[in-house]
């Protein structure tokens, strides 16, 4: 009977660490208010800010919280929230994950 071949890891694998949320804000996002919102707030500005200000035009796919939830930002108010593309929601996402904090 043939023998299971054995799982060769990588050094790179073994160490990686899952970063998880403290807060799960899945029932927020998934909700119908905040579908309706967002579709609104794309309406509304349908360009990336963060593009704009640099002299670009590119579409923005996220709705973004300027002040993240869990630090107290308002959830579904016009003034906490932005319109960003993809790559630039990610730059700031990646940014706030790690502690830096952003200025607009």
């Amino acid at each position: 009977m043939p023998n299971k071949p054995t799982v060769k890891r990588k050094p790179w694998q073994e160490e990686r660490v899952v970063h998880k949320r403290k807060k799960d804000n899945s029932k927020i996002y998934n909700g119908r208010k905040w579908r309706k919102f967002r579709k609104e707030k794309l309406k509304e500005e349908p360009l990336c800010r963060k593009c704009l200000n640099k002299g670009v035009i590119k579409e923005a796919k996220v709705v973004d919280h300027i002040r993240r939830i869990e630090d107290g930002g308002e959830i579904y108010s016009n003034k906490n929230t932005q319109s960003l593309c993809s790559r630039c929601h990610n730059q700031k996402s990646g940014k706030e994950a790690h502690g830096y904090k952003e200025s607009n």
